[in-house]
């Protein structure tokens, strides 16, 4: 597999940590890294601000020659510096340089730029139809050469859930990694008073349908030469996956921003942001083809006057 891999820096050293696990993947992947890092544009010559445009390109410049002499010559690395809006540049670049997927920090604050990484991390995935790595900034786990590998991948029982598979068997063959489909059991709840408690359940039923639908998904991976385990758990969905991660010696976790259905029913998206709230390892965001198709259409809709559909 080849391909490039963006990672956007922002002079901060929380942004820098994406930087190693792009290293690892590109070297896994056969791929390049692309370093980009965007200086804003300003129309007067501020001194807090680095001073003129030329001379903050150069400093970006500088910086990021820096960043990849660190990598070595394992992997081929490209260095970029543009001027402009931090999520337009990112945008943009992936355009030009086509680019196969993006890592990045989920926010730091420093640099040239001065920019959020929460909010461009927010905008460009909403943005890009690729896969996106995103390192939280408690993530824990380091990778090493020598690690062993294993990809977690949630699912829901909804079509929406398994287009995570793709991107995470690509990566579970680059890396020789093992995947791991993992199902949460929601337990009901009753609300009183504004107090949420549990209500008396016995997941045996709903454990035995779970385990049913990743034994199936497991067998498609299995028939393709991918190591392949199964998980469940009761609790709430982004809490039980993190947990379930960490426990279990999960690597990455690879996962879809949206999909409704199966026995949890929980919008993937909100479990998603859960997830990377908690997460002490990489989380892999993929955003399934029909919320794609849905968002272009809203957006042709409202270019042309017309009311989207809510689907």
């Amino acid at each position: 597999m080849s391909g490039i891999i963006l990672v956007p820096l922002d002079g901060s050293v929380l942004a820098e940590r994406a930087v190693p696990y792009a290293h690892t993947l590109a070297a896994a992947m056969e791929a390049e890294i692309l370093l980009v890092r965007a200086v804003e544009v300003s129309s007067t010559r501020d001194a807090r601000r680095g001073g003129d445009l030329a001379e903050r390109t150069r400093e970006a410049r500088t910086y990021l020659d820096e960043i990849a002499a660190r990598l070595g010559n394992l992997v081929r690395v490209e260095t970029v510096v543009l001027a402009g809006d931090p999520t337009t540049a990112i945008l943009g670049e992936i355009e030009r340089k086509h680019v196969s997927l993006l890592v990045m920090s989920t926010h730091g604050m420093a640099g040239i730029g001065r920019w959020i990484y929460g909010s461009v991390a927010d905008q460009v995935i909403r943005q890009t139809d690729l896969p996106i790595l995103l390192i939280p900034a408690h993530c824990q786990l380091r990778w090493t050469d020598t690690q062993p590998h294993r990809i977690v991948v949630p699912l829901d029982g909804s079509s929406f859930a398994e287009e995570a598979l793709g991107p995470a068997s690509d990566l579970a063959q680059a890396l020789g990694a093992e995947i791991v489909l993992m199902h949460v059991i929601v337990p009901p709840t009753y609300t009183y008073a504004d107090v949420t408690s549990y209500v008396y359940y016995d997941p045996s039923d709903d454990r035995a349908e779970a385990c049913r639908l990743l034994e199936d998904v497991a067998y498609g991976l299995r028939v393709r030469g991918i190591r392949t385990a199964i998980h469940d758990a009761v609790g709430f969905p982004a809490m039980a996956i993190a947990e379930a991660t960490s426990k279990l010696g999960g690597t990455l976790i690879a996962m879809s921003t949206h999909g409704r259905g199966g026995v949890s029913r929980r919008l993937m998206g909100s479990v998603a942001t859960g997830v990377i709230q908690r997460a002490t390892a990489p989380v892999l965001i993929v955003r399934p083809r029909q919320i794609r198709r849905h968002q272009k259409d809203s957006l042709l809709a409202v270019a042309s006057g017309q009311p989207g559909q809510d689907r």
